[in-house]
């Protein structure tokens, strides 16, 4: 975690202390593992994409972010594909 520095004091203080930082790590794996899973996030996203799909089309002009149905869809493949590095870099972090 190179990019830890003074603009990050807490986890700098955590980090530097050997127990703290085992069990920062402790938790991290657990997380990794256990709720960050890229399995379990694509399945989510993909259950609540089945579930607003079809209303996210329907976005009026003006009143959302999305121009298009392609919007939506790009929207969620970049969720799809941000836990697949975050996953990757919370794996990398823990083989260190």
């Amino acid at each position: 975690m190179t990019e830890i520095g003074d603009d990050w004091p807490l986890i700098s203080y955590i980090l530097d202390d050997s127990e703290y930082k085992a069990t920062y790590e402790g938790y991290l794996e657990q997380f990794v593992d256990e709720v960050f899973t890229v399995d379990k996030m694509t399945e989510a996203y993909e259950t609540y994409d089945e579930l607003i799909k079809e209303y996210a089309y329907q976005e009026v002009s003006g009143y959302s972010f999305l121009s298009s149905d392609s919007d939506y869809d790009s929207a969620v493949e970049t969720l799809k594909s941000h836990v697949v590095e975050r996953n990757a870099a919370l794996e990398s972090y823990l083989e260190e």
